[in-house]
């Protein structure tokens, strides 16, 4: 048995070298996966190359609307769908958009090409150091002057193409607001016949349950029928 007399030392392990290079191994490995990228998404492409929405409604073809509503075969819902179309709110607010897009685009075209003005000068006036009584002389000047900016930048093509962009989007919302008019007073026009043919329904149930009601009051009077079933006859009437 050994004893120890003195303060005992603080045991500091000692690693091998071996040792140390795995951990400086796991170090590094570890910090080479904290620091990769994340991985690319892969490219999704359309799911039918060739398939291509139309710009407008019905090609932009005002008759096609109209062609298209007819085929139910009910001339009164084509004549309110085209009175709705002239008195809407809606489809006004469109064509003075499309007015607005078009006078812009217009205005644009302008700008980008050779300008003409035309310049005119008129005045009356007594020439400098003439007698009293001199009349006084009129002058009288008309020119054009001409100028074209050149479009350097490109400035002048891009605001065109936004003016013309502009332009139909306010057609493509014109025709939607139509087509939007048109399946309106259609949905409405379907609802109220839909309502007419629940009623003359409801009708039809009323007639059907009154017969039954008169027929098994009789037969109450007779004595065919309990008195509990002709008033529950009667319950469905009411």
């Amino acid at each position: 048995m050994t004893t120890h007399t003195g303060p005992l030392a603080p045991y500091t392990p000692r690693l091998r070298p071996q040792t140390w290079a795995l951990s400086l191994a796991a170090v590094l490995a570890l910090s080479g996966c904290a620091a990769q990228r994340p991985p690319v998404p892969a490219e999704v492409g359309a799911p039918v190359a060739a398939w291509l929405a139309p710009v407008v409604p019905h090609q932009g073809d005002t008759q096609a609307l109209t062609d298209w509503w007819a085929r139910w075969q009910d001339p009164t819902l084509v004549a309110w769908i085209a009175r709705a179309q002239a008195l809407s709110p809606t489809l006004a607010d469109a064509r003075a958009q499309v007015a607005q897009a078009r006078a812009q685009r217009l205005a644009q075209d302008t700008l980008t090409g050779p300008q003409v003005f035309a310049v005119g000068n008129a005045s009356r006036a007594v020439p400098a150091g003439a007698p009293a009584g001199t009349g006084a002389s009129n002058t009288l000047s008309l020119g054009l002057q001409a100028s074209w900016a050149l479009d350097v930048w490109g400035d002048g093509r891009a605001a065109v193409s936004q003016a013309a962009a502009q332009q139909a989007g306010a057609q493509a919302g014109w025709h939607a607001a139509r087509v939007l008019v048109a399946a309106e007073v259609a949905h409405s026009s379907f609802a109220w016949r839909a309502c007419h043919r629940l009623l003359n329904t409801a009708r039809d149930d009323l007639a059907s349950r009154e017969a039954s009601a008169r027929a098994l009051d009789q037969g109450q009077r007779v004595g065919l029928v309990a008195p509990a079933t002709a008033a529950l006859a009667k319950a469905s009437v009411a």
